[in-house]
This record gives C-alpha cells, sequence and structure tokens, in this order.
C-alpha cells in the first residue's frame, strides 16, 4: 500500500489513480514497486551467499562426503580356451579354475605380470573299461554265469594323451596352476595366445624404454649448450638454433 501525496489516502499498489481525489499515482506507485523489486533481489542474493557458506561450512566438517568412490572395472572374459581358464587383456587379468572345481563356478583371478613361466605337457593316460554290451550278450546266450563272464570279458584297458599347460606363479611356493586339454591344437592356441601377449607386452616396454631413452638424451644436449651459453662459447641465437635442431629430430 502507498499513501496518495495528494489526500493522504493508502491505495494499492497497482492503482493507478487516488479513488478518493482522482489524483494520478502511477509515478508514485512505479517507484515504490522498484524498491521491493530491489529488495527483494537483495533478499535472495544474501540468500545465495548463505546457502554457498553453509555448504562450505559442511563440507569442511564432513570431508569424507567429498571423496568421489571410482568404481573398479569389471572383469569380462574376451578370451576363453576351456572352462578353466579365460583372459582379459584389457585388464591384463586371467581367471582360473582348477580341474577339482570343474562343476562349481568358482574362479580365482590372476595377473598376467604374475606368470613367471608356462609350459606344455604331453601325458599318457589309462582309462578301464567295462563293456556293458558283453554282459549283456553273455547273459543271453549262457544265463547269469554267461552274463558275469560277460562283463569280465568286455573289460578293456584304454590309452589316450593328456596335454596339460602348467604355469609357474609369482609368490605361490611350490604351487602352479594347470590347465588340461583333451588336443593338442587347444593347448597349443593358448600357448600361442601368450607368446603373442607377451611378446606385444615386451615391443610396448622396449619402445617406452627407448622413448624415454632419447628424450633424456635431447634434454643432456640441450644442458650441454644452455652451459656453452652461461660460459659465452656460443650466443643466444646460436643456442636456440642448436635447440631447435635438437627438438625436431
Amino acid at each position: 500500500m502507498i499513501k496518495c501525496n495528494n489526500c493522504g489516502n493508502e491505495c494499492g499498489r497497482w492503482a493507478t489513480k487516488c479513488p478518493i481525489c482522482s489524483d494520478d499515482i502511477s509515478a508514485q506507485n512505479e517507484e515504490h514497486n522498484r524498491k521491493i523489486a530491489e529488495d527483494h533481489a537483495k533478499e535472495r542474493e544474501e540468500f545465495a551467499d548463505n546457502l554457498k557458506i553453509r555448504k562450505q561450512e559442511y563440507s569442511l566438517a564432513h570431508p569424507s562426503n567429498e571423496i568421489r568412490v571410482t568404481k573398479s572395472p569389471v572383469f569380462r572374459v574376451q578370451r576363453r580356451f576351456n572352462k578353466q581358464i579365460g583372459f582379459d587383456k584389457r585388464l591384463e587379468q586371467f581367471q582360473y579354475q582348477n580341474i577339482s572345481e570343474i562343476f562349481m563356478d568358482t574362479y580365482v583371478k590372476y595377473n598376467m605380470s604374475d606368470i613367471v613361466r608356462y609350459e606344455l605337457f604331453t601325458d599318457k593316460a589309462v582309462t578301464n573299461k567295462s563293456g556293458l554290451g558283453s554282459a549283456i550278450i553273455g547273459g543271453l546266450l549262457l544265463g547269469p554265469v554267461g552274463a558275469a563272464g560277460g562283463v569280465l570279458v568286455g573289460r578293456k584297458q584304454e590309452q589316450h594323451t593328456v596335454y596339460r599347460v602348467v604355469f609357474s606363479m609369482k609368490n605361490s611356493g611350490k604351487e602352479a596352476l594347470v590347465v588340461y586339454f583333451a588336443n593338442v591344437q587347444q593347448a597349443q592356441e593358448l600357448i600361442s595366445f601368450l607368446d603373442v601377449y607377451f611378446s606385444e607386452k615386451k615391443n610396448v616396454e622396449l619402445e617406452t624404454a627407448s622413448n624415454s631413452n632419447a628424450s633424456l638424451s635431447i634434454a643432456d644436449e640441450i644442458l650441454k649448450y644452455k652451459q656453452l651459453l652461461d660460459m659465452d662459447a656460443i650466443d643466444e641465437e646460436e643456442f636456440i638454433k642448436l635447440k631447435a635442431k635438437l627438438i625436431n629430430l
């Protein structure tokens, strides 16, 4: 509400004329409304400043809330050779399952860098088999005695080859990881995969070391030229040219 300057009557803030004396109060109301808007803007700024201060005070009192938790990357099998072993080259890890736990979903993860050595072995295994068909035929022809004889006649031994890749690991004592394969092709695929992986890893390390040595060599040369500049053996222009030549190699 504002008071009319002419008659002193209280008028609404949006009125343009006084209802008593009909005096024009539009300019008076505009000024009044402008001051109200300025006061509101000032109150909003003060509120925002106070809120910012309160947040800063809370952050100082509760520093743990400022720590951002990052999720660990999830292991995903990119290459699997059998149920026992699978690799994630992105994380440079592999998961392994002992042959005794082959029917359970239990795996242990290892870092590829923990592999000390891997070797392929070939073993001859013997399997005892009983010919159930021979026992049935014996029973049909000769009765119960014949059936018993059929079991004995049908039992036989078969030899087959088992291939195993043995991993020697860091900090594992005498315990090694053993992966079994039914055929040599699967075993050789695992060996080839490991050979390629460690070969690529070695090449990257050598390239990194070479680049590092080259950077150190350039830095040493620049330092030598700087020392010559400090001794006035060369001038500033020569120093700049020599440095540019080294950097642009």
